[in-house]
């Protein structure tokens, strides 16, 4: 069931016709050239980037760790991540992809550095989404990690929006698994924190659930987004309409009435 659904959840992921998007980095000005402090740090952080590519594997995991702390420092001081740190990005989802599937603390550690990377991450839990090498086990790291990713994520541009969209489509086939709601819990958490983004692909799930059931946890979604998604109000009130479960109902009734207040 677990290898069906991922199965359907990347081909409907594949489906999704977005352009291209690449990382955006930032380009130093000529006319400013980095100050020393900044040329040391750069040096540092990509002396841990090799590290992390290409020590052994306690080695890996402090110099993630010392990574993780440079991103935090970045974060504390309200800056966007230097475009040194930034240029790690292919090493650390490289070690991601190697490692995720075995719950290793390597992928952990590479995932600590990954969320803490603002807007520039979105694209990159979107590829790990997509690539076949990941399996059960590490997209559900990648899904938690990427949930803690997006309290990072602020005024997102348009491309930001078009991988936030896409990634729902991801997330919500995997939340429509008949399976214990604890076991899905990563998929449903970074659905709820995206928000408006995630609409369509919450309300193409809605429409296609056949269990109220899941219909109900696809309804609750909305509700947790509230009234920025008034878009999903005619979609509800016709599932109000022709629904008879009493549950089902009554989660729909909470959610018009929650989104309606605005």
């Amino acid at each position: 069931m677990k290898n069906r659904l991922l199965t359907l959840a990347r081909a409907t992921l594949a489906s999704v016709l977005f352009t291209g998007m690449a990382v955006a980095q930032a380009r130093p000005n000529p006319a400013n050239p980095p100050s020393e402090p900044a040329v040391a740090k750069t040096s540092s952080v990509s002396q841990l980037t090799k590290k992390i590519a290409k020590g052994s594997k306690a080695e890996a995991i402090e110099a993630a760790e010392q990574l993780k702390a440079v991103a935090l420092q970045e974060l504390k001081d309200g800056r966007k991540p230097a475009v040194a740190l930034i240029s790690a990005i292919p090493v650390l989802q490289q070690q991601i992809i190697w490692f995720a599937n075995q719950n290793d603390p390597l992928a952990k550690s590479c995932f600590d550095v990954l969320q803490l990377l603002g807007n520039a991450s979105v694209p990159i839990y979107v590829e790990l989404f997509k690539h076949p090498k990941m399996k059960y086990q590490g997209l559900n790291m990648a899904a938690n990690s990427f949930a803690h990713a997006l309290e990072n994520v602020s005024k997102p541009n348009a491309d930001t929006q078009r991988s936030l969209a896409e990634a729902s489509v991801f997330l919500a086939g995997m939340a429509s698994s008949d399976v214990a709601i604890s076991d899905l819990m990563p998929y449903i958490m970074a659905l709820d924190k995206i928000g408006v983004p995630a609409v369509p692909a919450i309300l193409d799930r809605l429409n296609q659930a056949q269990s109220p059931e899941i219909r109900r946890r696809f309804v609750l979604r909305l509700d947790n987004i509230g009234p920025p998604a008034n878009a999903a109000l005619p979609a509800l009130q016709k599932l109000k309409d022709q629904e008879t479960d009493a549950s089902l109902l009554k989660a729909v009734d909470e959610a018009i009435t929650k989104i309606k207040l605005q």
